[in-house]
C-alpha cells in the first residue's frame, strides 16, 4: 500500500515535472519539496501583507469599491477567503498536474459542500445575514486547506 503524504512526498517531483512551478524542474525529492513549500509560503506571507493592508484600509476600500464604508468588515471577511482559496489551489493544481483525479476531485467536492453547509448555517440558523455567506466560504476553506496538508 502506497503512502500518501500530500506534497511531502515524491508526488511533488512528479508536478515538478508536469511543471507546477514553470521553469523549474527539481533534481531531488528534497529540492521538489523545498520548492512546492516555499512558493506556498511565499503565496501565504503576500496573502497575510495583504490582509494586513485590508484591515487598516476596510472602510475607506470599502467605500471606493462598494460605495459604503458600512461594509467594510465584510471586504475584509472576504479578503480573506479569496486568499485562503488561492492557497488551497495550489495544492489542487498539484494533484491535478500529478493526474490524481480522483484525490483533486474528492477535495474539490469537499470544498464546495463545506461552503454551502457552513453559508446555509450562518445564513439560515445563525442569522447573521449576508456575511454568512463570506464566513461559510471562509471556514469552508480552511478546514479543507487543513485537510489537504492529509490527504
Amino acid at each position: 500500500m502506497r503512502e500518501n503524504f500530500a506534497p511531502a512526498t515524491s508526488q511533488v517531483n512528479t508536478a515538478m515535472r508536469w511543471r507546477l512551478i514553470p521553469g523549474q524542474r527539481a533534481s531531488s525529492e528534497r529540492e521538489a519539496r523545498q520548492l512546492f513549500f516555499s512558493m506556498v509560503i511565499f503565496v501565504g506571507l503576500n496573502s497575510v501583507f495583504l490582509i494586513g493592508i485590508t484591515y487598516f484600509l476596510r472602510e475607506s476600500l470599502s467605500a471606493l469599491i462598494i460605495r459604503s464604508p458600512e461594509f467594510g468588515n465584510i471586504l475584509l471577511v472576504a479578503s480573506c477567503a479569496e486568499c485562503v482559496i488561492v492557497l488551497r489551489q495550489y495544492y489542487l493544481f498539484y494533484f491535478k498536474n500529478a493526474e490524481e483525479a480522483k484525490t483533486y476531485t474528492r477535495y474539490y467536492i469537499i470544498s464546495s459542500v463545506l461552503t454551502f453547509l457552513f453559508s446555509l448555517y450562518f445564513v439560515a440558523f445563525a442569522k447573521v445575514g449576508v456575511i454568512g455567506i463570506v464566513y461559510g466560504r471562509l471556514l469552508a476553506n480552511i478546514i479543507n486547506l487543513i485537510l489537504l496538508n492529509f490527504p
